[in-house]
């Protein structure tokens, strides 16, 4: 009988460790849940505010063809976003037009941002002149031959077309062979087989060129 009893407290003993164990875990996933959804919040309200006060601004310092698109990716809806009475939509579908016209003065990466946006607005036939100016542009200095900077125009521009299942469009021999060559293969070992720039004599690695170069070699292969 003594045997029994200890037997169910050793039991209940270890039912009460696991749970104890596991509740701070399922307290812990919540709150990041929480923090998350909050923080998610927190970029769409700055966004939107942004848009209706100053309108559409379309680069990486305002609300325009990239913010749209990864509002649109999250399923957000924006169609109730006004500036001066004029919605998100149609204020990237102007820049858009806009930058396509000027397209010889504009960087690969916010074309390839416009490319996004415009499939984003289920606008194919922009999409598809978009990807043509791209498209024969490339060479083996990539798109955009810019000198020490280009690779923060060219690399964007290869890993948004992959993002929207388009990177097979363009050469893709010539996009590995680009990104391989900008890698850098000089005397600093602290720096060797990182991307980044130079300037004055001296390369700086950086850390959102190395990743965005890393991943678009993964998609590549």
């Amino acid at each position: 009988m003594k045997t029994k009893i200890i037997k169910r407290r050793l039991a209940s003993l270890t039912i009460m460790v696991c749970f104890l164990t596991v509740l701070p875990v399922l307290f812990l996933f919540d709150r990041a849940e929480a923090a998350e959804t909050q923080l998610l919040d927190r970029a769409v309200q700055y966004l939107r505010s942004e848009y209706a006060e100053n309108g559409i601004i379309n680069s990486d310092m305002g609300v325009g063809s990239q913010a749209f698109y990864i509002l649109n990716r999250a399923g957000l809806d924006v169609s109730p976003w006004r500036h001066d009475g004029i919605s998100l939509s149609d204020a990237v579908m102007s820049a858009i037009n806009s930058d396509i016209a000027s397209a010889d003065q504009i960087s690969a990466k916010l074309l390839a941002q416009d490319l996004a946006a415009a499939k984003a607005l289920g606008q194919e036939s922009l999409a598809e002149q978009l990807l043509l100016i791209l498209r024969n542009r490339q060479d083996s200095e990539g798109f955009d031959d810019m000198g020490p900077l280009s690779i923060y125009s060219n690399v964007p521009a290869f890993e948004i077309l992959s993002r929207v299942g388009l990177i097979d469009q363009v050469d893709s021999g010539l996009a590995r062979s680009y990104i391989l060559g900008v890698q850098y293969t000089g005397a600093e070992k602290k720096h060797y087989g990182s991307w980044g720039s130079a300037d004055n004599g001296n390369f700086y690695a950086d850390f959102i060129a190395v990743t965005g170069a890393v991943r678009m070699l993964h998609r590549l292969d």
